[in-house]
């Protein structure tokens, strides 16, 4: 997968029609504290790594709700966003799945802003925090042969096969989703 997809506004266009269903799936089961009534209360967030026209607008916004009795947030899982990370969850697997040269970290650096700092940060993620957390340790038993754990997240990149590459990055995409939410909420 190269470049391309970084800037692919289609990709980005069907991770918030994702994302719009992932909140309506949440909006119909209910508030899971006290089955309340739930109603949009999504939230700005400031993206960074995608195009520039995704800055503002719907796209900028991370769809969440919240009960209209007990008014507690309902956040629901993210294609789009992983976790609190600024970047759109697509360039933090894209990126990370680059070696990591001089000359690349100068070129990611250029594309997407992305400090080197940061870059290395994302890395150690996927190598060492993914592989210990309690939802990879039940996740990973969806491949076999297992996935080499050192090769994250091009390992992931592999098995997702798909004819285009924005539908291999979707599915990855889908897969981390539960990571979009609070430890509390990933089964």
């Amino acid at each position: 997968m190269g470049d391309e997809l970084f800037a692919d506004e289609r990709l980005y266009d069907y991770l918030l029609a994702i994302d719009r269903e992932l909140a309506e799936q949440a909006r119909g089961a209910g508030c899971p504290r006290c089955e309340g009534r739930l109603h949009g209360a999504s939230y700005p967030r400031k993206p960074r790594g995608g195009p520039r026209r995704l800055r503002e607008g719907e796209h900028a916004r991370r769809l969440s709700l919240c009960c209209a009795c007990c008014r507690k947030r309902v956040t629901p899982a993210s294609v789009r966003f992983l976790g609190r990370r600024v970047y759109y969850g697509v360039v933090v697997v894209l990126a990370c799945a680059r070696a990591l040269s001089a000359s690349r970290l100068a070129e990611l650096q250029a594309l997407l802003g992305v400090d080197r700092r940061t870059l290395r940060r994302w890395r150690r993620w996927w190598r060492e925090s993914l592989v210990r957390s309690p939802w990879w340790h039940v996740a990973r038993a969806r491949f076999i042969p297992p996935l080499e754990e050192r090769q994250l997240p091009n390992a992931l990149l592999e098995r997702f096969e798909a004819a285009e590459p924005l539908r291999r990055m979707l599915g990855v995409l889908a897969f981390l989703a539960p990571l979009s939410v609070g430890a509390e909420h990933v089964r």
